[in-house]
C-alpha cells in the first residue's frame, strides 16, 4: 500500500468515526424525525467531510469548518462534541496547506475564538 493509499484509508476511517459520532449527536439532540437530518445532520457530515479531507484538502477542510459553524450559530444550536473534529482540521492546514491556506487558518483560531465565545455569551443564562 502506497503512503498516498493510507492517507485516502486513514481519512476515510476518521471522517466515518467523526459521522457516527455527529451521528449519534444529532439523534440524541432529537435532530432525526421522520428521516431527515436537519441541521445537526448537515453539521456532522460537514465535520466528518472535513475530518476526512484534512491531509488531501486543507483548504476545503477549512471552509467546511467554517460553514459548520456559521450554520450551526444561524440555527443556535449548542456546542457539540463532534466540533473537535476543528483542532484536527486546524492542525492540517498548517501542516499540509499552501500559505494561503495557512495563513487563513492562522487567523481563523483567534477569530473562532471570539465568535464563539461571543456565542456561548449570548447563549448563557440571564444572572
Amino acid at each position: 500500500m502506497t503512503a498516498q493509499e493510507r492517507t485516502r484509508w486513514s481519512g476515510a476511517v476518521l471522517g466515518v468515526a467523526v459521522l457516527l459520532v455527529g451521528g449519534w449527536e444529532a439523534g440524541r439532540a432529537g435532530a432525526v424525525i421522520g428521516g431527515d437530518l436537519g441541521v445537526a445532520g448537515a453539521i456532522a457530515v460537514a465535520m466528518a467531510v472535513a475530518a476526512g479531507t484534512y491531509r488531501l484538502a486543507p483548504g476545503l477542510a477549512l471552509g467546511l469548518v467554517w460553514g459548520a459553524a456559521l450554520l450551526q450559530i444561524g440555527a443556535g444550536l449548542d456546542i457539540a462534541l463532534v466540533q473537535l473534529a476543528t483542532v484536527l482540521v486546524a492542525f492540517g492546514t498548517a501542516r499540509y496547506g499552501r500559505p494561503v491556506t495557512v495563513w487563513c487558518s492562522g487567523l481563523s483560531i483567534p477569530v473562532g475564538s471570539v465568535i464563539a465565545l461571543l456565542y456561548l455569551r449570548s447563549r448563557a443564562p440571564p444572572r
